[in-house]
C-alpha cells in the first residue's frame, strides 16, 4: 500500500479512536479506556479541525498513482472526513436529545459491550466513569443551545 496513504489512514483511525474512546473500548482498543468523549464546543471544533486536516492531506496524495484497492481506501478516508465535518457543522449533537440517538443513550447501549481484558483496563474504565458527569453536562449545554435557537 502507498506509504503516505497507509500512514494517513492509520492516523485517522487512531485519531477517531482517541476522540471516541468509548467506541474504541467497545471495539477492543484499550488505549483510551480512561478517557471520555468531549462533546463541548471546543472538543467538536478540535474534531472538525482534525477531519479538515486529514482530508486536505488525503487530497494531496496523487490518486493516479494508487492501485484500485488504494483508491477505495482513499475515497473512504475522504468520505469519513467529510461525514465528520458535516456532523459538526450541522450541530447534530444539539438535535440528538431523543431517547434513541442521543449521546447518553449511546453510552447506555454500549455498556454491555464494554470489556476489560485485565485489571489495568478495568481501573481505567472506572476512571472514565468519573468523567461522565462533565461529559453529560456538556451534552446538556449543547441541547440547550439547540433548544434556544
Amino acid at each position: 500500500m502507498d506509504a503516505a496513504l497507509r500512514d494517513l489512514a492509520q492516523e485517522w483511525w487512531d485519531g477517531m479512536m482517541a476522540r471516541n474512546p468509548t467506541v474504541a473500548t467497545r471495539l477492543g482498543d484499550h488505549r483510551f479506556d480512561d478517557a471520555i468523549e468531549d462533546p463541548s464546543p471546543a472538543g467538536l471544533a478540535h474534531e472538525r479541525a482534525f477531519a479538515v486536516d486529514v482530508a486536505e492531506r488525503a487530497r494531496a496524495i496523487p490518486v493516479a498513482d494508487l492501485d484500485e484497492a488504494e483508491r477505495v481506501t482513499h475515497a473512504l478516508l475522504l468520505d469519513s472526513c467529510q461525514q465528520q465535518i458535516e456532523s459538526v457543522d450541522s450541530d447534530e449533537i444539539q438535535l440528538a436529545s431523543d431517547g434513541f440517538t442521543g449521546y447518553p443513550v449511546s453510552l447506555l447501549r454500549s455498556t454491555a459491550q464494554l470489556r476489560a481484558p485485565d485489571e489495568a483496563s478495568a481501573e481505567a474504565q472506572l476512571e472514565r466513569l468519573g468523567k461522565l458527569p462533565g461529559a453529560l453536562d456538556a451534552v446538556v449545554a449543547q441541547w440547550q443551545v439547540g433548544a434556544d435557537r
